[in-house]
């Protein structure tokens, strides 16, 4: 019986989001403030009722206790009048610390981070 690939598509496990963790976000000329759902070093789902299409490129900011973290992310799927499912691209180093200690206040234990390409 084969598999589907959407078993094999995460390479980190992903914490819900269960506390009031935000967004601000700029996508194509349009920007706004959404809701983390949930999020792990590779990636996050954040409450967006802007359709983004596959390949999108996002510039992230983080409203977080823990420090600035921006990053760059891409759409990697959308489930209409819900939210987008992002993928990481770019995150400097200091940024990527502060990710890794709210992933880490948010429960999860990992902390790896994703390859530092520098924005």
């Amino acid at each position: 019986m084969p598999q589907t690939m959407s078993c094999f598509r995460r390479h980190t496990s992903r914490v819900e989001a269960e506390e009031s963790v935000y967004a601000f976000w700029s996508c194509d000329g349009r920007e706004g403030l959404s809701r983390v759902r949930d999020l792990s070093p590779s990636g996050l789902f954040m409450e967006s009722p802007v359709e983004e299409h596959l390949g999108a490129l996002v510039t992230l900011h983080f409203l977080a206790g823990e420090g600035q973290i921006r990053a760059s992310a891409e759409v990697r799927h959308a489930k209409p009048g819900k939210g987008v499912g992002l993928k990481f691209i770019a995150i400097n180093r200091q940024d990527c610390q502060h990710l890794a200690a709210l992933i880490k206040r948010l429960g999860i234990r990992r902390q790896a981070c994703p390859t530092q390409l520098g924005v």
